[in-house]
């Protein structure tokens, strides 16, 4: 497949994350919001927080390479970068670089950087035991490092987990414990309880909230766009867009004719805040 004109990169990054949002924070993961200032998510079921933290982990990774290239020419991080530059926040900084179907990429960036922040950042978490490799200590990890190995955890059996093992043996290291492969392994189910079962219900509000408004944010930064583009026809309901003669190739197109009707209204999951005790818990 060809790559991709800058143009054409910025409206399939924009309707990726837009639609990996909406896989995430909806009234089918979520229960109803009462209200939405100073508000607390709950998830509908234990299966739906789960799904959450495998989709989250997905949007935490890069896109799958094929023959050591990303697909339709989007950049590469580089080496030595920031942590949040292997995820899709790293796409999203290259849209407010350099914008084209926007011009104020400023609310945008702010979203980015918050989210980025935040997920970069250290939990402390006091006296987690590890009841299957007879130990108790305090943990300090990286809040990404974290949701990662929990959502790998609920996505794959053990076979396929040996990557994130030996990054628990790192992460126990760090915290001045030292343990075996055969112990890493052990103490999988303990950290999912630790993590998965508690921390990251504890998180979820906040990150659920920064997904909204990345969400939000996307909306806002093409409302300029939809403007120019959208002209309406007549009943029954009939419109067309004026896709910009720079997006020629026919996926590409259809990436920003999505887009578009997506931005036909406002994201129907409201803006929201969570409680400040919230924001500091871990």
């Amino acid at each position: 497949m060809p790559n991709f004109t800058e143009i054409e990169k910025e409206a399939l990054i924009l309707n990726a994350v837009w639609d990996m949002v909406n896989g995430m924070v909806n009234f089918r993961t979520f229960v109803r919001l009462t209200k939405t200032e100073e508000t607390n998510l709950m998830f509908t079921t234990s299966t739906d927080r789960e799904l959450f933290n495998i989709l989250l982990t997905d949007f935490l990774s890069q896109p799958q390479k094929h023959k050591g290239a990303v697909p339709f020419g989007l950049p590469t991080p580089a080496v030595g970068c920031r942590d949040s530059d292997r995820t899709y926040l790293f796409y999203l900084r290259h849209v407010c670089n350099n914008p084209i179907l926007g011009k104020d990429c400023s609310g945008l960036l702010r979203v980015v950087e918050e989210f980025a922040m935040w997920l970069e950042g250290h939990s402390i978490v006091e006296k987690v035991w590890l009841s299957d490799i007879d130990c108790e200590l305090d943990m300090k990890i990286q809040r990404m490092v974290y949701i990662k190995i929990c959502g790998n955890i609920c996505k794959h059996n053990l076979a396929r987990l040996e990557d994130n093992v030996h990054k628990l043996i790192k992460i126990m290291a760090d915290n001045g414990r030292h343990i075996n492969e055969t112990e890493g392994y052990l103490m999988l189910p303990n950290f999912q309880e630790w993590f998965n079962e508690n921390i990251f219900i504890a998180h979820s509000s906040v990150i659920a909230e920064m997904l909204n408004n990345l969400r939000w944010a996307i909306y806002e930064f093409l409302q300029p766009e939809f403007e120019r583009t959208y002209t309406w026809l007549g009943e029954p309901v009939m419109y067309k867009f004026d896709v910009p003669a720079e997006i020629k190739h026919p996926l590409a197109r259809a990436q920003y004719w999505e887009l578009m009707n997506r931005m036909r209204s406002a994201p129907y999951f409201p803006q929201f805040t969570v409680s400040k005790y919230l924001r500091k818990v871990y």
